[in-house]
């Protein structure tokens, strides 16, 4: 053998040479999404420097009120905005060439069933953002699962707990991309970078990548128990199967909600009624008000219509735009959960490829 196949031979051809391991990314807390330029928000953004989850604080009132110019809801509804306010100017200009007096009572009756409208939009939007979250809580949960089943099973066999563990955390960032449209290779450089190519390139020419990478674990999940020889391992196996069911399973539900938006009817009537109200609230303001109904229809709208443009934005939950909550952070918490539970984090880990597999099926995910 060559002086360079001799480096490159695992642990029967004497050391091996020197190898890429898998990186050993520290177990991180949750984010919040980081704060965009958009925002201008300098108290946000060291919040989020310093690693700490960014929530609102009454102490905050004067910096979100000062960043008001800058904001991204704003600048959505800043054509809505501006048409309304035209309205109110056009409206006071024209009462000023002819009088009139008309009774609020119209525009009392309907603020009720508008309100109504709002509220349900928003909270159907909510629902979907906290349904999101709670099936990211629960990927969490389950990786760890199969984490702390598969260092059980396999203790004494390295080269399937590294490939476990780098299969488990492809799959948050796979899922993320799945969803976002955004490009996580994070999972897939590692896998490279550890010698797992072949697995990596069945991922990547797949359409679905979650389900690819959750057809490989349970390929894993399978040839490890039957290779440990333990009293209990089709039961261990069983489990093992059953979290990789939940992860598809998990998949599929993020999907309903990336591909199931609130009604159309229902987003289009509450824009229409809303639209209507505004711009006829000032036939009954001006004779009251005066030019001063001109801002204070401002106000009103921006009130109005920020509230009907956050349900819009967190009806979509996994929109990269906005990025509710941080995806890839998540996956880097898993990434550090996994590693830590299947002892795959240290600075010397061997590639895969330098390994000697336990039993066949694994050695077929490896080097296939």
């Amino acid at each position: 053998a060559s002086p360079a196949a001799a480096a490159a031979a695992g642990p029967r051809g004497g050391s091996p040479g020197p190898a890429t391991s898998v990186a050993a990314p520290s177990t991180s807390r949750l984010f919040a999404a980081a704060p965009t330029a958009d925002t201008d928000d300098k108290l946000l953004m060291e919040k989020f420097r310093a690693g700490l989850p960014v929530r609102y604080s009454s102490q905050d009132w004067l910096s979100a009120l000062l960043s008001l110019p800058t904001s991204p809801i704003l600048r959505r509804i800043s054509f809505h905005l501006v048409f309304t306010t035209a309205v109110a100017a056009l409206t006071y200009y024209a009462y000023t060439k002819m009088a009139w007096t008309l009774s609020p009572l119209p525009h009392t009756i309907m603020a009720s069933a508008m309100s109504l409208l709002l509220v349900f939009r928003t909270n159907a939007s909510y629902d979907r953002f906290w349904e999101s979250r709670k099936l990211w809580g629960s990927l969490v949960n389950t990786t760890r699962d199969i984490a702390r089943l598969m260092g059980t099973v396999a203790a004494k066999d390295q080269a399937a707990r590294q490939r476990m563990a780098l299969l488990i955390a492809a799959f948050p960032f796979q899922l993320a991309e799945h969803l976002s449209g955004w490009r996580h290779r994070e999972g897939i450089d590692a896998m490279e970078a550890a010698g797992f190519n072949t697995a990596a390139d069945k991922v990547m020419s797949t359409d679905h990548k979650p389900m690819q990478i959750c057809k490989l674990m349970a390929e894993e999940c399978t040839a490890a128990t039957r290779a440990s020889g333990a009293h209990n391992a089709l039961t261990v196996e069983w489990m093992m199967q059953r979290n990789v069911n939940e992860l598809v399973n998990i998949a599929g539900a993020c999907e309903r909600i990336l591909k199931t938006p609130v009604p159309l009817m229902y987003s289009r009537h509450t824009s229409r009624f809303l639209s209507v109200w505004a711009f006829t609230l000032p036939l009954v303001l001006v004779p009251i008000l005066g030019v001063l109904t001109i801002p204070v229809m401002a106000v009103i709208g921006w009130g109005l219509f920020s509230i009907e443009e956050l349900g819009h934005v967190i009806e979509e939950p996994f929109n990269p735009t906005w990025e509710l909550y941080n995806m890839r952070q998540l996956g880097k918490t898993i990434r550090g959960n996994v590693y830590e539970l299947l002892e795959v984090n240290t600075a010397d880990a061997t590639p895969i490829s330098a390994q000697t597999p336990s039993t066949p099926p694994a050695a077929t995910l490896a080097t296939a």
